[in-house]
């Protein structure tokens, strides 16, 4: 409840101020995400899950997401309860165990990774 809680503060006591790998956002409001948006790690990622977020209106800071590498991603049609199971499994495995990023000349590698099991979903990055 932001109105009983410092939002900054519990989300730099939950990640031990190291900052979240991916916040989940389905509120739809400010208050709510942005201390969470301030607290994700550098080349984190935020995702918007909601179809309320339609007619939603947020100022990012545009610098904090250029400067941390941030993703920001939308997603519509998503059920709770296939939220809860992703959320579940990245919470078991780790993100950097689900999703690895590697750069185009490392694709053959990529693939190797995910065939032994160190990543299921590995992304290739071209460079300019």
């Amino acid at each position: 409840d932001p109105q009983k809680q410092n939002l900054w503060e519990e989300a730099a006591k939950i990640t031990e101020s190291k900052g979240f790998h991916a916040v989940f956002d389905t509120t739809a409001k400010e208050e709510l995400l942005m201390p969470m948006f301030y607290n994700i790690k550098k080349d984190g990622m935020l995702v918007l899950l909601s179809d309320h977020h339609a007619n939603q209106v947020f100022s990012f800071n545009m610098l904090h997401i250029t400067q941390n590498c941030l993703k920001v991603v939308g997603v519509s049609g998503v059920s709770m309860k296939g939220l809860w199971k992703a959320v579940n499994v990245l919470g078991k495995y780790g993100i950097d165990r689900i999703v690895r990023e590697y750069p185009m000349e490392e694709a053959n590698g990529a693939m190797q990774d995910c065939i032994d099991g160190k990543n299921v979903l590995p992304l290739l990055r071209m460079e300019d």
